[in-house]
């Protein structure tokens, strides 16, 4: 998280909370390369960070809809 702050200026809460984790590690992929370090992407790191999106998405979705009023069934 510190790389990709510093490299970008983005806050801590922004990078954990509103960033998608595999952009955040994508971020992390390239920074590390141009700074001359080698780096190889496992095929199960995507398959966990496309996993945590859609929680932390469904999270911000019940979020929403809590504060439209609306339940499982769509009504207030």
């Amino acid at each position: 998280m510190v790389i990709v702050a510093s490299k970008t200026g983005w806050t801590e809460e922004y990078i954990r909370w509103e960033l998608p984790l595999s952009r955040g590690h994508s971020y992390y992929h390239s920074s590390r390369l141009l700074d001359g370090v080698g780096m190889q992407w496992p095929e199960t790191r995507q398959k966990i960070d496309d996993y945590v999106d859609d929680v932390k998405n469904g999270i911000r979705k019940r979020g929403q809809d809590k504060r439209r009023g609306l339940t499982k069934e769509g009504r207030a």
